[in-house]
């Protein structure tokens, strides 16, 4: 596989799914990987992604004619003006799905990934395993697609249906597997304790006193 596209609903390197999304994009570029990224931004930001050809750069725009209101956050206080899932209307709803899927229609015909890495078991996850069709789409459950299960239940049914179809969900611990696969329904296989890594370039032992 060579061409690896990057899907997160909201600011990356803002917070930990975002930080953990650079992290992946630095290291496929490290192995020569072509990539591209759809995620979601304030039109305020100036994002980019050193690591891949601004061409690929599929960006949804909130704070905008298109989505007149903040980027939509997994967690209720985000470190920027935010959305919360359990807040939308059906109005604002169909706007993002809208946006969304017009990024995820341009990225497959214009890119052509040969992989798909969705950040969250959450909405964006469930809508690009639908419209992925035959390209595996692995889910990186970082925790909050869970609590918004419990907290935003009419969104509930139509993140389930598509996301128990994904090809594999990473997950950070043995809690978080067994929790996916209860409210997911997803098989105990088509799951992977990976942990949460880290970034050795900034954590690493000190030198040795002298």
């Amino acid at each position: 596989m060579k061409r690896i596209l990057h899907v997160i609903a909201q600011k990356p390197g803002k917070t930990g799914s975002g930080i953990f999304l650079n992290s992946i994009i630095e290291q496929a570029a490290k192995n020569n990987y072509s990539q591209a990224v759809i995620a979601g931004i304030s039109a305020k930001d100036d994002f980019f992604f050193p690591k891949i050809e601004e061409r690929y750069h599929y960006l949804v725009h909130f704070d905008t004619e298109e989505l007149p209101f903040p980027v939509v956050g997994m967690s209720d206080v985000m470190p920027y003006p935010s959305t919360k899932y359990s807040e939308m209307d059906p109005e604002m709803t169909i706007k993002w799905h809208d946006a969304f899927t017009d990024r995820i229609i341009t990225a497959l015909d214009q890119f052509k990934p040969d992989l798909i890495f969705a950040h969250h078991l959450w909405l964006l996850t469930s809508l690009t395993r639908k419209l992925a069709g035959d390209i595996p789409v692995i889910a990186i459950c970082h925790g909050t697609g869970l609590r918004q299960l419990a907290e935003t239940s009419n969104l509930k049914a139509r993140v389930i249906e598509n996301c128990r179809n994904v090809d594999l969900v990473l997950t950070l611990n043995d809690f978080q597997k067994k929790s996916v696969q209860k409210q997911y329904k997803i098989p105990g296989a088509k799951i992977v304790v990976t942990g949460c890594g880290y970034n050795a370039n900034i954590f690493f032992p000190s030198a040795p006193k002298s």
